[in-house]
């Protein structure tokens, strides 16, 4: 394996989990491979919800200023790589080479701290929501949003060191799955690829996985680095069947066809990752998409409910609701929900936007005025060139636009 593959694959699985294998050390590791309570109070204390919060208000600059280097400096990436390499299965020798190949990568654009820094120079935003105690360890929710309007949601554990608070570990709503437990995943699967003796002849899963690590890398590729969707899927679609279903080449198909707005191919992804993982934790936030697609609204409506309970509420998730009122032509009830999350969190510009677009398809007229000054002033929207849009035509034709015309000029 040479070091230019394994950093290529750590790209894939770095910007895959921004969407499980058995554990070795008994002292690190549930059963499951995500670290135990143990674990992390063996690499630092719990800090207090203030020190939390001013640990997640110091992330929140750093990536809203895109400083890659600062986000990464409140990551202990020491620990979630001990966590990720934690087995007994490969030699000292390799182990240090994954983790020193994985160092290099983090620092990079196309890392997961690189993506995640680079969505507000995109349109997108990364919010501090709160703070919240859960198994004994302290967790940090933030809401991820891309300027598209696609939501995840990173919980990150953190602990309190010598030098301030950091996040030990990152668990992200759109891979179901801690950070580490996606690079362990890899570090295995590497292993495999590396040393054939690793694996079970009679598994021809384990088998045809370590051959075709290399499809990996090369979707990745194709859907990171060339943006050639079709490429990406056509690689997918020659995979071996026993595994098509793994995780993490099912989330690179998904990017992929989101990239190419094939909403055909885009519905069969969604029916394959919920017939390949029925129970994944990620399911509710991946298949709403299907539902509002196959017009299953209240379904729909119930995975965003199920979403709201386990990030323990979030005002955005009023505007996917709103969203699925508006698709079934109920108006008010859109208007209501888009308001309740403008109301609930005032700097959201996407809540201002969906309900304009609500009114504006609606002929809401003082709703309209109302909605254009607030993205005028506090966001400064040159709503002028909106206006030219044949969908204002009615809107330019009444008297609320008069008045609302005549107040920006005695402005």
């Amino acid at each position: 394996m040479s070091k230019s593959a394994l950093r290529r694959w750590l790209v894939v699985v770095l910007v895959t989990a921004l969407m499980p294998v058995g554990c070795g050390r008994k002292t690190h590791c549930n059963p499951d491979g995500t670290p135990s309570a143990e674990s992390f109070a063996a690499h630092g204390g719990k800090p207090s919800e203030e020190e939390a919060k001013q640990f997640a208000l110091k992330l929140e600059k750093a990536v809203a200023a895109g400083n890659l280097a600062g986000a990464n400096a409140l990551v202990d990436w020491d620990t979630l790589l001990d966590f990720a390499t934690d087995t007994t299965e490969g030699s000292s020798q390799f182990r240090d080479g994954f983790i020193k190949g994985a160092k290099q990568k983090i620092q990079t654009p196309a890392s997961f701290m690189g993506q995640v820094s680079s969505l507000p120079a995109q349109g997108g935003a990364y919010k501090f929501i709160r703070c919240r105690d859960q198994d004994g360890q302290l967790h940090v929710l933030f809401r991820l949003l891309t300027a598209e309007g696609a939501v995840n949601y990173h919980d990150l554990v953190v602990l309190k060191y010598p030098d301030g608070v950091r996040a030990a570990d990152i668990y992200t709503a759109g891979c179901g799955e801690l950070l580490s437990q996606s690079m362990r995943h890899l570090y295995l699967s590497v292993l495999a690829a590396d040393k054939p003796s690793f694996l079970s002849k009679e598994n021809s899963h384990d088998v045809d996985l370590a051959k075709n690590m290399n499809k990996l890398q090369e979707m990745g590729d194709a859907v990171l680095r060339e943006h050639n969707p079709s490429r990406a899927i056509a690689i997918y679609d020659a995979l071996p069947n026993t595994i098509k279903g793994e995780k993490v080449f099912l989330l690179l198909r998904m990017k992929a066809v989101q990239s190419s707005e094939d909403d055909a191919e885009y519905r069969k992804v969604l029916v394959d990752f919920q017939k390949y993982h029925p129970d994944d934790p990620c399911l509710d936030l991946i298949s709403i998409d299907h539902y509002f697609l196959t017009k299953q609204f209240k379904k729909e409506l119930a995975a965003i409910d199920h979403i709201d309970s386990v990030v323990g509420g979030d005002p955005y998730l009023n505007i996917l609701r709103a969203n699925t009122y508006f698709a079934q032509g109920k108006i008010d009830q859109a208007l209501r929900f888009a308001r309740k999350a403008s109301e609930a969190e005032k700097d959201m510009k996407f809540a201002y936007e969906t309900e304009l677009g609500i009114a504006v398809s609606a002929k809401k007229f003082s709703d309209i005025a109302r909605l254009l000054s607030i993205l005028e002033r506090d966001f400064h929207d040159r709503v002028d060139t909106w206006l030219k849009n044949p969908s204002y035509a009615a809107f330019k034709a009444s008297k609320e636009y008069a008045v609302w015309k005549k107040s920006r000029t005695s402005k």
